[in-house]
Protein backbone atom coordinates (compact mmCIF):
# COMPACT_ATOMS: atom_id res chain seq x y z
CA UNK A 1 0.00 0.00 0.00
CA UNK A 2 1.39 3.40 -0.98
CA UNK A 3 0.53 6.02 1.61
CA UNK A 4 1.49 9.62 2.02
CA UNK A 5 1.50 11.06 5.53
CA UNK A 6 1.71 14.74 6.26
CA UNK A 7 3.93 14.52 9.32
CA UNK A 8 4.21 18.20 10.14
CA UNK A 9 1.76 20.85 11.27
CA UNK A 10 -1.44 20.91 9.21
CA UNK A 11 -2.98 24.34 8.57
CA UNK A 12 -6.15 25.39 6.80
CA UNK A 13 -8.76 28.16 6.84
CA UNK A 14 -12.26 27.54 8.04
CA UNK A 15 -15.07 29.83 9.26
CA UNK A 16 -12.78 32.85 8.82
CA UNK A 17 -10.23 31.27 11.16
CA UNK A 18 -6.68 30.07 10.66
CA UNK A 19 -6.77 26.48 11.95
CA UNK A 20 -3.87 24.22 12.76
CA UNK A 21 -3.47 20.64 13.95
CA UNK A 22 -0.18 19.85 15.70
CA UNK A 23 0.69 16.13 15.91
CA UNK A 24 3.85 16.22 18.08
CA UNK A 25 4.75 18.37 21.08
CA UNK A 26 8.18 19.18 19.64
CA UNK A 27 6.38 20.98 16.81
CA UNK A 28 4.66 23.37 19.23
CA UNK A 29 7.43 26.02 19.09
CA UNK A 30 7.10 25.99 15.30
CA UNK A 31 3.31 26.25 15.60
CA UNK A 32 3.70 29.18 18.00
CA UNK A 33 5.99 31.00 15.59
CA UNK A 34 3.54 30.42 12.74
CA UNK A 35 0.60 31.70 14.80
CA UNK A 36 2.46 34.83 15.90
CA UNK A 37 3.39 35.54 12.27
CA UNK A 38 -0.35 35.95 11.54
CA UNK A 39 -1.38 38.59 14.14
CA UNK A 40 -4.46 39.63 12.18
CA UNK A 41 -5.96 36.15 12.19
CA UNK A 42 -8.06 34.34 14.74
CA UNK A 43 -5.93 31.22 15.30
CA UNK A 44 -7.52 27.93 16.38
CA UNK A 45 -5.14 25.14 17.48
CA UNK A 46 -5.80 21.48 18.10
CA UNK A 47 -4.28 18.07 17.64
CA UNK A 48 -2.48 15.62 19.95
CA UNK A 49 0.29 18.05 20.95
CA UNK A 50 -2.17 20.76 21.96
CA UNK A 51 -4.17 18.32 24.08
CA UNK A 52 -0.99 17.22 25.83
CA UNK A 53 0.23 20.78 26.47
CA UNK A 54 -2.83 23.08 26.35
CA UNK A 55 -1.30 25.73 28.62
CA UNK A 56 1.61 26.19 26.24
CA UNK A 57 -0.71 26.59 23.24
CA UNK A 58 -3.25 28.79 25.01
CA UNK A 59 -0.74 31.66 25.07
CA UNK A 60 -0.97 32.14 21.30
CA UNK A 61 -4.13 30.37 20.08
CA UNK A 62 -7.67 29.42 20.95
CA UNK A 63 -7.99 25.73 21.76
CA UNK A 64 -10.31 23.80 19.42
CA UNK A 65 -13.27 26.17 19.68
CA UNK A 66 -14.79 25.05 16.36
CA UNK A 67 -15.61 21.63 14.95
CA UNK A 68 -13.67 21.18 11.68
CA UNK A 69 -15.66 20.30 8.58
CA UNK A 70 -13.04 17.72 7.59
CA UNK A 71 -11.31 15.59 10.27
CA UNK A 72 -7.62 16.57 10.63
CA UNK A 73 -6.72 12.88 10.34
CA UNK A 74 -7.99 12.86 6.77
CA UNK A 75 -5.98 16.00 6.10
CA UNK A 76 -2.88 14.11 7.27
CA UNK A 77 -3.66 11.11 5.07
CA UNK A 78 -6.66 10.70 2.78
CA UNK A 79 -6.57 6.93 3.27
CA UNK A 80 -6.73 7.06 7.09
CA UNK A 81 -9.69 6.64 9.40
CA UNK A 82 -10.47 5.33 12.87
CA UNK A 83 -13.21 3.31 14.55
CA UNK A 84 -12.46 3.98 18.24
CA UNK A 85 -10.92 6.67 20.42
CA UNK A 86 -8.80 6.24 23.51
CA UNK A 87 -7.23 3.24 25.22
CA UNK A 88 -8.27 1.54 28.48
CA UNK A 89 -4.63 0.94 29.45
CA UNK A 90 -2.79 3.41 31.66
CA UNK A 91 0.78 3.13 30.41
CA UNK A 92 2.97 5.83 31.92
CA UNK A 93 4.81 6.48 28.68
CA UNK A 94 1.68 6.93 26.53
CA UNK A 95 -0.56 9.98 26.15
CA UNK A 96 -3.53 8.29 24.44
CA UNK A 97 -5.93 8.83 27.36
CA UNK A 98 -5.03 12.52 27.63
CA UNK A 99 -5.25 13.07 23.89
CA UNK A 100 -8.38 11.03 23.12
CA UNK A 101 -10.27 10.75 26.41
CA UNK A 102 -12.10 7.69 27.68
CA UNK A 103 -12.28 4.65 25.44
CA UNK A 104 -15.25 4.77 23.09
CA UNK A 105 -16.40 3.07 19.91
CA UNK A 106 -17.68 4.97 16.89
CA UNK A 107 -21.02 3.66 15.72
CA UNK A 108 -20.56 5.47 12.42
CA UNK A 109 -17.08 5.35 10.96
CA UNK A 110 -15.73 5.63 7.45
CA UNK A 111 -13.94 2.46 6.26
CA UNK A 112 -10.43 3.18 5.03
CA UNK A 113 -7.32 1.11 4.28
CA UNK A 114 -5.46 2.67 7.25
CA UNK A 115 -7.07 2.32 10.68
CA UNK A 116 -5.47 4.54 13.32
CA UNK A 117 -7.19 3.33 16.50
CA UNK A 118 -4.94 3.52 19.55
CA UNK A 119 -6.17 0.12 20.79
CA UNK A 120 -8.57 -1.47 18.34
CA UNK A 121 -8.61 -4.88 20.07
CA UNK A 122 -9.97 -3.33 23.28
CA UNK A 123 -13.35 -2.91 21.55
CA UNK A 124 -16.42 -5.07 22.08
CA UNK A 125 -17.03 -8.16 19.95
CA UNK A 126 -19.98 -6.40 18.31
CA UNK A 127 -17.84 -3.45 17.23
CA UNK A 128 -14.94 -5.68 16.20
CA UNK A 129 -17.10 -7.79 13.90
CA UNK A 130 -18.80 -4.73 12.44
CA UNK A 131 -15.41 -3.22 11.55
CA UNK A 132 -14.13 -6.44 9.98
CA UNK A 133 -17.32 -6.85 7.94
CA UNK A 134 -17.23 -3.28 6.63
CA UNK A 135 -13.55 -3.49 5.75
CA UNK A 136 -14.20 -6.74 3.88
CA UNK A 137 -17.04 -5.12 1.93
CA UNK A 138 -14.75 -2.22 1.00
CA UNK A 139 -12.39 -4.78 -0.57
CA UNK A 140 -9.17 -2.82 0.00
CA UNK A 141 -5.98 -4.20 -1.50
CA UNK A 142 -4.39 -4.03 1.95
CA UNK A 143 -5.58 -2.99 5.41
CA UNK A 144 -3.13 -1.45 7.84
CA UNK A 145 -4.02 -1.22 11.54
CA UNK A 146 -1.48 1.52 11.83
CA UNK A 147 -1.06 1.84 15.59
CA UNK A 148 -0.43 -1.85 16.10
CA UNK A 149 -2.28 -4.55 18.02
CA UNK A 150 -2.26 -5.10 21.77
CA UNK A 151 -0.94 -8.68 21.71
CA UNK A 152 -2.50 -9.47 25.09
CA UNK A 153 -5.97 -8.98 23.57
CA UNK A 154 -5.49 -11.07 20.44
CA UNK A 155 -7.70 -14.12 20.90
CA UNK A 156 -7.88 -16.99 18.45
CA UNK A 157 -11.40 -16.00 17.43
CA UNK A 158 -10.30 -12.48 16.57
CA UNK A 159 -7.21 -13.78 14.80
CA UNK A 160 -9.47 -15.91 12.60
CA UNK A 161 -11.50 -12.85 11.64
CA UNK A 162 -8.48 -10.64 11.03
CA UNK A 163 -7.18 -13.33 8.69
CA UNK A 164 -10.16 -12.56 6.44
CA UNK A 165 -8.50 -9.22 5.63
CA UNK A 166 -5.31 -8.56 3.61
CA UNK A 167 -3.36 -7.24 6.60
CA UNK A 168 0.30 -6.82 7.54
CA UNK A 169 0.32 -7.16 11.34
CA UNK A 170 1.87 -4.69 13.75
CA UNK A 171 2.40 -5.29 17.47
CA UNK A 172 3.87 -3.35 20.39
CA UNK A 173 6.60 -4.78 22.62
CA UNK A 174 6.93 -2.18 25.36
CA UNK A 175 8.71 -4.08 28.14
CA UNK A 176 10.70 -7.29 28.51
CA UNK A 177 7.73 -8.87 30.31
CA UNK A 178 5.71 -8.78 27.07
CA UNK A 179 7.95 -11.23 25.19
CA UNK A 180 5.86 -14.39 25.60
CA UNK A 181 2.64 -12.54 24.78
CA UNK A 182 4.03 -10.91 21.63
CA UNK A 183 5.64 -14.08 20.31
CA UNK A 184 2.46 -16.08 20.97
CA UNK A 185 0.41 -13.51 19.06
CA UNK A 186 2.77 -13.74 16.09
CA UNK A 187 2.59 -17.54 16.14
CA UNK A 188 -1.21 -17.40 16.32
CA UNK A 189 -1.27 -15.14 13.27
CA UNK A 190 1.09 -17.40 11.33
CA UNK A 191 -0.82 -20.60 12.09
CA UNK A 192 -4.04 -18.86 10.98
CA UNK A 193 -2.48 -18.06 7.63
CA UNK A 194 -1.41 -14.45 8.17
CA UNK A 195 2.18 -14.07 7.08
CA UNK A 196 4.42 -12.39 9.65
CA UNK A 197 8.00 -13.61 9.33
CA UNK A 198 10.51 -12.85 6.62
CA UNK A 199 11.26 -15.71 4.26
CA UNK A 200 14.87 -14.51 4.15
CA UNK A 201 16.66 -14.98 7.47
CA UNK A 202 19.38 -12.56 6.35
CA UNK A 203 16.93 -9.74 5.64
CA UNK A 204 14.45 -9.46 8.49
CA UNK A 205 13.64 -5.89 7.44
CA UNK A 206 11.43 -7.48 4.78
CA UNK A 207 9.27 -9.26 7.38
CA UNK A 208 5.52 -8.72 6.97
CA UNK A 209 4.96 -8.09 10.70
CA UNK A 210 6.44 -5.01 12.35
CA UNK A 211 7.04 -5.05 16.10
CA UNK A 212 7.32 -1.64 17.76
CA UNK A 213 9.91 -1.82 20.54
CA UNK A 214 9.93 1.00 23.10
CA UNK A 215 13.51 1.98 23.91
CA UNK A 216 15.11 4.72 25.99
CA UNK A 217 12.51 4.52 28.75
CA UNK A 218 13.43 2.31 31.73
CA UNK A 219 15.29 -0.58 30.12
CA UNK A 220 19.05 -0.95 29.90
CA UNK A 221 20.84 -1.06 26.53
CA UNK A 222 21.42 -4.79 27.02
CA UNK A 223 17.72 -5.38 27.61
CA UNK A 224 16.79 -3.39 24.50
CA UNK A 225 19.37 -5.28 22.46
CA UNK A 226 17.97 -8.60 23.66
CA UNK A 227 14.51 -7.71 22.38
CA UNK A 228 15.73 -6.56 18.97
CA UNK A 229 17.99 -9.58 18.51
CA UNK A 230 15.15 -11.90 19.60
CA UNK A 231 12.98 -10.43 16.86
CA UNK A 232 15.74 -10.79 14.29
CA UNK A 233 16.24 -14.43 15.33
CA UNK A 234 12.49 -14.96 14.86
CA UNK A 235 12.71 -13.37 11.35
CA UNK A 236 10.57 -10.43 12.45
CA UNK A 237 11.13 -6.73 11.82
CA UNK A 238 11.71 -4.78 15.03
CA UNK A 239 11.20 -1.02 14.93
CA UNK A 240 13.00 0.92 17.67
CA UNK A 241 10.59 3.53 19.03
CA UNK A 242 12.61 6.07 21.01
CA UNK A 243 10.77 7.24 24.10
CA UNK A 244 9.72 10.89 24.04
CA UNK A 245 8.42 12.58 27.23
CA UNK A 246 4.83 13.75 26.86
CA UNK A 247 5.94 17.37 27.25
CA UNK A 248 8.99 17.24 24.98
CA UNK A 249 9.52 20.52 23.12
CA UNK A 250 12.53 19.09 21.30
CA UNK A 251 12.57 15.68 19.65
CA UNK A 252 15.09 13.14 20.95
CA UNK A 253 16.35 15.53 23.62
CA UNK A 254 15.60 13.09 26.46
CA UNK A 255 18.13 10.37 27.25
CA UNK A 256 17.83 8.19 30.39
CA UNK A 257 20.84 7.77 32.64
CA UNK A 258 21.35 4.12 31.69
CA UNK A 259 22.08 5.13 28.08
CA UNK A 260 24.57 7.51 26.57
CA UNK A 261 23.18 9.88 23.95
CA UNK A 262 25.40 8.44 21.24
CA UNK A 263 24.56 4.86 22.19
CA UNK A 264 20.82 5.51 22.06
CA UNK A 265 21.08 7.40 18.78
CA UNK A 266 23.21 4.70 17.16
CA UNK A 267 20.91 1.95 18.45
CA UNK A 268 17.80 3.47 16.90
CA UNK A 269 19.56 4.37 13.67
CA UNK A 270 20.95 0.87 13.19
CA UNK A 271 17.74 -1.04 13.86
CA UNK A 272 15.51 1.34 11.92
CA UNK A 273 17.74 1.20 8.83
CA UNK A 274 18.25 -2.52 8.87
CA UNK A 275 17.67 -2.77 5.13
CA UNK A 276 21.03 -1.09 4.78
CA UNK A 277 22.87 -2.67 7.72
CA UNK A 278 21.36 -6.16 8.00
CA UNK A 279 24.60 -7.82 6.94
CA UNK A 280 26.43 -6.21 9.82
CA UNK A 281 26.23 -6.69 13.57
CA UNK A 282 25.52 -3.65 15.69
CA UNK A 283 29.15 -3.64 16.83
CA UNK A 284 30.38 -3.69 13.23
CA UNK A 285 28.00 -0.88 12.36
CA UNK A 286 29.29 1.29 15.21
CA UNK A 287 32.90 0.59 14.31
CA UNK A 288 32.36 0.98 10.56
CA UNK A 289 34.10 -2.38 10.03
CA UNK A 290 33.05 -4.25 6.83
CA UNK A 291 32.68 -7.96 6.46
CA UNK A 292 35.13 -9.74 4.20
CA UNK A 293 34.63 -8.76 0.58
CA UNK A 294 32.51 -5.69 1.38
CA UNK A 295 33.38 -2.01 1.28
CA UNK A 296 33.44 0.09 4.41
CA UNK A 297 30.15 1.33 5.81
CA UNK A 298 31.35 4.91 5.86
CA UNK A 299 33.87 6.77 3.74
Amino acid sequence: MKTTWHKGIITWREQDCLCMSVPFTWLLPQARAFALSHPADRVIAGGPAVRLMPDYAREWAEIETIEPLSPPLRRANQQASRTTFGCPNRCEFCGARTIEGEYRELADFEPAPIICDSNFLACSDEHFNRVIDRLKQADFEQVDFNQGFDASLLTQRRTNRLAELPIRPRFAWDTAADETTVMAAVERMETTGVRCRSSDATNTASAHAHIYVLVGWRETPDEAMYRMEALRAARLCGVAMRYQPLNALKRNAYCPTQWSERELRDFCRYWNRLRWFNGFTFEQYREGVPREGQSRLFA
